[in-house]
């Protein structure tokens, strides 16, 4: 059930008109519901486990925090429910993988994450160099399955991480064959690092190179060192080759080796382009911060309410549209303050921190796996916190559901060799946990119909032909801004503002700071000026 999520997160799509939101983005939010359906009624049914009190207790603070508080605070609480299922469907998955780790299956585990991510990183190249038809939208090339390329590039940072393990413990037990197989897979990662021209990525990966040897030894410090020159050699070539190749080959995107170059050399840019405008953003989440350091803004309306903080000329702000704010956040961490506040935020934060402090504590055990184990965890945190300096990590399915499983199955493999026997499968569980799994069980449905609501209107209205198909995609999806604005603009030009109220309305509670429907609403009467900014 696992890995059918995780494959179906990264290669489901729905093939139709280019630039559609429903092509990509949302069929793998479906996934990610469907899989916390899952993984909440396995954690429901009576197992084996080992608790984790602190950690536990971080997670289920932090969304309970956000369930409890979300109807008050935020403008938008239909994005609030659907933020706060995709994050209870995110602990739901790293808590069953954390009990695969427990029963000591988290080996064959990583062998199974690093072939599915270098199947991605295969059709992603395919679709580079002309193996496969244009998948992603031009502008956005090569992504392949998952539509862009900065989100490829995000999930093979993961993959490095997966590459160098195996690379270890293969050479560890002296088995050459599984070492020419990852230093392969590691060559295909860095090449599509290179070719993705993201330059978060590429700072992410060029630290792992250093990074994952240098802890790799410094656990293993005062044991046998399973980080010999073989092992070394063989991650060196396959970042040499992988380079080599992205630097050489010719690619259908019209990229010189100079361009690739040219954005390696940009890595620490600022002043102007993307860099820029991660810049402004960060300033705007900043102010959000501010203005609501303890509560926040509320969960899932970063977005909705960026356009009231943002300064005037912000490059992420399109006022006419339906969604005028960013749909994504480029900074994790400041976009969790500003939705969560300190009171939410703190413990999810502070999580991250444990995890990194578990990692680096396991020099002390006798186990090499364990020690091994460690070096990966604290590479999954460093990846997890810089790559979402720059970009979204925990926003987006495929990349939390990866850093999900990837830590559950990390932090299980430590507790399957120290600590207590496991509870019996006759002792239950306290009733609060049995509460808490049946609310993410809940919460994650919710995020799956949400969703699946969502991509039948975008259809609908993808082949609109009349006003009945818009009324269509408003009864399949009453929260859909953009058959409710839409349908509102026909209705006002037609002079029915009466039979338009209801959809203003609506569409006035899902995009509060949208121009395009604040206009509707002042030629019908029903506001004389726009709402203030911050």
């Amino acid at each position: 059930m696992l890995l059918a999520g995780l494959a179906s997160s990264m290669f489901a799509f729905l093939y139709g008109p280019p630039h559609r939101l429903e092509q990509f983005d949302l069929p793998k939010e479906l996934s990610l519901g469907l899989l916390g359906v899952g993984c909440s009624l396995y954690l429901l049914s009576p197992r084996r486990s080992r608790p984790h009190e602190k950690l536990n207790l971080l997670l289920v603070g932090s969304l309970a925090w956000g369930a409890v508080f979300a109807p008050v605070i935020a403008p938008n609480t239909v994005a609030s429910w659907r933020t706060l299922g995709a994050a209870a469907a995110a602990v739901s998955v790293f808590f069953v993988a954390r009990e695969l780790g427990q029963y000591r299956h988290a080996q064959a585990w990583y062998w199974a994450l690093l072939i599915l991510l270098g199947i991605m990183a295969g059709l992603v190249l395919l679709e580079a160099y002309g193996g496969l038809p244009f998948f992603s939208a031009p502008g956005r090339r090569p992504g392949a399955t998952l539509g862009n390329r900065n989100l490829a590039a995000r999930l093979t940072c993961f993959g490095l991480l997966l590459a160098w393990d195996r690379l270890i413990e293969s050479h560890r037990r002296r088995v050459h064959a599984g070492m020419t197989v990852v230093t392969v897979v590691t060559a295909l990662f860095v090449c599509l690092l290179a070719l993705s021209r993201s330059r978060s990525a590429i700072a992410v990966s060029l630290g792992l190179f250093v990074l994952l040897p240098a802890v790799t030894w410094w656990l293993s410090r005062g044991t046998p060192c399973h980080v010999r020159a073989p092992a070394l050699f063989a991650w060196a070539l396959a970042f040499a080759v992988g380079s080599s190749a992205a630097l050489t080959l010719p690619n259908r995107m019209g990229w010189t080796a100079s361009e690739l170059r040219a954005s390696v050399r940009r890595i620490g840019e600022y002043q102007s382009g993307t860099g820029r405008g991660r810049v402004i953003q960060a300033s705007t989440s900043l102010e959000m911060v501010r203005a609501h350091p303890l509560v926040g803004v509320g969960v899932g309306n970063w977005s909705v309410v960026y356009p009231a903080y943002a300064e005037a000329g912000d490059p992420s702000v399109v006022p006419g549209a339906y969604y005028p704010g960013p749909q994504i956040p480029r900074n994790d961490i400041l976009a969790l303050l500003a939705e969560w506040g300190l009171i939410g935020s703190v413990p999810v934060l502070w999580g991250f921190v444990s995890l990194a402090q578990e990692g680096f504590r396991r020099r002390l055990t006798p186990d090499p796996r364990v020690r091994r184990g460690g070096a990966l965890l604290v590479g999954c945190v460093f990846t997890t916190v810089l790559l979402g300096v720059f970009d979204s990590v925990l926003r987006v399915a495929p990349t939390v559901l990866i850093c999900a499983t990837l830590l559950g199955l990390v932090f299980g493999e430590a507790a399957s060799h120290e600590g207590p026997a496991p509870l019996s499968p006759q002792q239950k569980r306290p009733w609060i946990w049995q509460v808490f799994w049946g609310a993410s069980l809940g919460l994650s449905l919710l995020l799956t119909l949400s969703v699946a609501q969502e991509i039948r209107a975008l259809r609908i209205i993808g082949s609109l032909s009349s006003l009945r198909d818009l009324e269509r995609a408003v009864a399949v999806a009453p929260n859909n801004m953009e058959a409710r604005a839409l349908t509102a603009y026909l209705l006002v030009s037609a002079g029915r503002c009466d039979l338009a109220a209801p959809h203003l309305k609506r569409a006035a509670q899902l995009q509060p700071f949208s121009e395009f429907v604040i206009a509707l609403e002042i030629e019908c009467g029903y506001r004389r000026q726009s709402p203030s900014r911050h």
